[in-house]
């Protein structure tokens, strides 16, 4: 009974602790009590221990999905993340019952971080349902995301609860984890503490929440919405995603309904020939840039055309480049804007999803280090810097025009992990396929016999 009840708490920390509204210092403590659980189960009921627990774990987001894609795909992509969990766990404690102090402490971080990395590469979602993004409030702790990537942060939070169910399955203290979790915690605190005095450009955004067809008074309030801010000193304003659906003579028209002195960056949906694409333009720049958004969300917009590359620009001698909403998902695509210090975002959220979608784009900033202006429809508008701080916010509203305005430093400097990539959740995965085939079970550490 000990041990169904260690999964059932692991599962509802692991609930609070992810998801769209993360409680981040619990995703710290749910594996610790399903390893424990598992590692003191036999093997047939340390399955049933982990499949327990993960899915209490990943039903935080059912709701979610039913709500986007109907129940039974809901279901679906809920036992998928189950599964990612769970052999997460059935993996690590297969290997730790065998092995002890450090190396064991170390199995669990390993493989959950490879698992993460495979489904960011090959998932539709990008990087969607990632540990790491329930650290987005902590910036120490997210700064290894410049050297390592999201998988670092995932590896980094997964320390601790290795650390103490290893320790306490073979009464052994385990320090060298602990050494490595405090020091990219130093490091973290570091970045911060020692990040340099740049430049500063006066950035703003401005959403009106609508229904997917536009109300006849829409482009006059992103009128005065873009003139006030114009007026208030912006020089970069950014505007929501898929805003109305135009033509191209209709598209011609809004840019001469957005003109003002700042560079204006809208989305829309642009019809031609009888194809869809979701475009943001560049208003204010010459020949008016336009940026096709490269990831649609599946299901929804099947019928778009993807666009296949980035677009950097540079006015008034600030380099800046220009993505849409589900693209900051895929951190390769934040890699294309690698040097560049700005980052425009036109996006449109699900309401629920709002502080988590905002989130997950703004890690991008943290891995590739450029700041970022984001104005979401049903969602957020935020303005960050390049080390994930968010320098300003606000809700969007169906009421009035939602707007922010703010001084973001800008700074060009690439990112240790924007140089190379992926590399450390590749070589966990490695390292887990290399722990596997060279694994060899000793009597100290067999499992205990019996359900």
């Amino acid at each position: 009974m000990a041990r169904w009840l260690l999964a059932i708490s692991g599962g509802v920390l692991l609930y609070f602790g992810s998801g769209l509204q993360p409680v981040w210092w619990l995703a710290w403590l749910a594996p610790a009590p399903v390893l424990l659980a598992m590692l003191q189960s036999s093997r047939r009921q340390a399955v049933a221990v982990a499949l327990l627990a993960a899915v209490i774990g990943s039903a935080n987001l059912w709701s979610y999905l039913a709500m986007l894609a109907g129940p039974l795909l809901a279901s679906i992509l809920t036992l998928e993340q189950s599964l990612l969990w769970a052999g997460a766990w059935i993996f690590s404690a297969h290997v730790m019952v065998h092995t002890a102090g450090w190396r064991a402490a170390l199995v669990y971080p390993a493989a959950i971080t490879a698992l993460f990395t495979l489904m960011t590469q090959a998932s539709p979602h990008g990087s969607a349902g990632s540990i790491a993004y329930s650290q987005m409030d902590v910036l120490p702790v997210i700064q290894i995301a410049s050297l390592l990537g999201a998988s670092g942060v995932v590896f980094v939070i997964s320390l601790l609860p290795a650390t103490l169910a290893a320790g306490l399955h073979h009464r052994k203290a385990c320090l060298w984890p602990l050494v490595l979790l405090a020091a990219a915690l130093v490091f973290g605190w570091v970045r911060l503490r020692t990040a340099p005095l740049s430049p500063a450009a006066r950035v703003a955004a401005v959403a009106v929440d609508t229904a997917p067809e536009p109300r006849e008074d829409v482009w006059p309030l992103y009128q005065a919405g873009v003139r006030e801010l114009a007026e208030q000193g912006a020089r970069f304003i950014v505007l929501p995603e898929k805003i109305a659906p135009v033509d191209a003579a209709q598209w011609r028209a809004v840019e001469n309904t957005l003109a003002s002195s700042a560079v204006t960056v809208a989305g829309a949906t642009l019809r031609a020939q009888g194809q869809k694409r979701n475009v943001a333009s560049v208003f204010g720049a010459p020949d008016t840039p336009t940026y096709d958004k490269r990831h649609m969300v599946p299901g929804l917009e099947d019928s778009f055309l993807r666009g296949d590359k980035p677009l950097i620009l540079e006015h008034g001698g600030i380099r800046f480049g220009v993505a849409i909403c589900k693209d900051m998902d895929f951190p390769s695509l934040g890699r294309d804007y690698a040097g560049v210090p700005l980052l425009l975002v036109p996006a449109w959220d699900f309401q629920r999803d709002a502080w988590l979608h905002s989130r997950m784009a703004i890690l991008r900033s943290v891995e590739s280090g450029f700041a970022m202006v984001r104005s979401a429809r049903d969602g957020r508008l935020t303005v960050n810097d390049r080390y994930g701080r968010v320098l300003a916010e606000q809700e969007s509203s169906a009421s009035r025009p939602a707007k922010l305005i703010a001084d973001v430093p800008l700074d060009n400097a690439r990112t240790f992990y924007s140089r190379t990539g992926d590399w450390f959740g590749q070589c966990c995965f490695l390292l887990m396929m290399a722990i596997a085939v060279t694994l060899r079970p000793s009597r100290s550490g067999s499992r205990q016999k019996g359900s």
